[in-house]
Formats: C-alpha cells, sequence, structure tokens
C-alpha cells in the first residue's frame, strides 16, 4: 500500500489516494481502494 498526492502547491488542500497491489490476469496493478479529499498537506 502507499500514498500518492495530486496536489504539492504550499499549504493547499490534497488528495490523498490509498492503493494497493493486486494481480489481476497475471499482472500487477496498484489500485486505489480508498481517497481522502481536500486534507490538509501535512509536510506544510
Amino acid at each position: 500500500m502507499g500514498i500518492s498526492r495530486i496536489s504539492r502547491q504550499p499549504k493547499a488542500k490534497i488528495d490523498l489516494e490509498v492503493r494497493k497491489v493486486e494481480k489481476v490476469d497475471g499482472e500487477f496493478y496498484n489500485t486505489e481502494f480508498q481517497t481522502f479529499e481536500s486534507v490538509k498537506d501535512p509536510a506544510h
């Protein structure tokens, strides 16, 4: 699992996507299973 950031603007609200790796038809894919919208950027 991992978190990816969509917005990198300072002091901005960002959407956090939680993803997991799934095997589909013998190939691995990162699939989003939860999104937290308009979260305060924890780095700022």
